[in-house]
């Protein structure tokens, strides 16, 4: 017997990572990533349950369909998520 259960979930972080990022050339510049958002249907599914601890076989966990993805990049003290298609590059990367 295996039980399933979906969420929908929303999700919004205090995260702030600062980032010296370093290119071919040598060159540093500063990245901030800070306010990671996410938006979707989570999915768990309970298999086997049993009747000695902890009552399962595992713990399967997944997204049914892409989640949201949000979060503001900031290069060199420019915020590059205001700009849409920057946005949308960022995104796909993720």
């Amino acid at each position: 017997v295996d039980l399933g259960f979906d969420f929908q979930i929303r999700w919004d972080s205090n995260l702030k990572a600062d980032i010296d990022v370093t290119t071919k050339v040598r060159a540093k510049f500063p990245v901030s990533v800070r306010n990671l958002r996410f938006e979707g249907p989570v999915r768990v599914i309970v298999t086997k349950l049993t009747t000695k601890e902890p009552g399962w076989t595992a713990i399967l966990v997944s997204l049914p369909s892409p989640p949201k993805i949000g979060l503001d990049v900031r290069v060199m003290g420019g915020e590059f998520t205001r700009v849409p298609w920057i946005r949308s590059e960022i995104t796909k990367a993720i």
